[in-house]
């Protein structure tokens, strides 16, 4: 099925879609992780919320990401598809929004353990976390060796964190 080339290519097989369909999944799921995560960090001080109200946020937030990228998502397709939406764009919009939901659990169990200012500092790291291990899982797979993997982990986690100071600085 897999038919590797140099460098870990693979040619036109099954395989692209599959490939296609696990990045899609992880791009959606990294990109709804460092929106959270300048979210959090744009947060005010809780208050007086309550658990189940950070909980609330912290999922309908994801929701809503999901339900803007899915109508984005939904017109651009029919744009470059004559109209249509074929199997496999309905497979790369489910891989999406499986990539989201799970950055949904990532924010919202611990808004649903933890105190409301706790879970936010524990929903910042696991985010952090989250995109450094995405990261460094990427590199091994490239075949680098695990030093390498740490440089481009940190490399990607000092990106992030410049994604997440031109936001902080826009006020969003």
């Amino acid at each position: 099925m897999f038919d590797t080339g140099k460098a870990g290519e693979v040619e036109a097989t099954g395989g692209d879609h599959n490939r296609e369909i696990v990045r899609e999944g992880v791009t959606m799921a990294m990109y709804v992780s460092l929106s959270l995560l300048a979210v959090v960090l744009a947060t005010p001080e809780i208050t007086r919320e309550t658990r189940a109200d950070v909980a609330f946020v912290a999922f309908a937030t994801v929701c809503g990401l999901l339900f803007a990228h899915m109508l984005a998502f939904e017109v651009s397709t029919r744009l470059v598809s004559a109209g249509r939406v074929d199997a496999q764009s309905r497979r790369v919009l489910g891989a999406q929004v499986a990539g989201g939901m799970v950055v949904a659990a990532i924010v919202t169990i611990p808004a649903l353990i933890f105190t409301p200012k706790v879970s936010l500092v524990v929903a910042e790291l696991l985010l952090i976390c989250f995109v450094g291990v995405v990261a460094f899982v990427a590199a091994r797979g490239a075949g680098a060796s695990n030093l390498r993997s740490l440089t481009y982990t940190m490399i990607v986690l000092a990106a992030s964190m410049v994604v997440l100071l031109v936001k902080g600085l826009v006020g969003h």
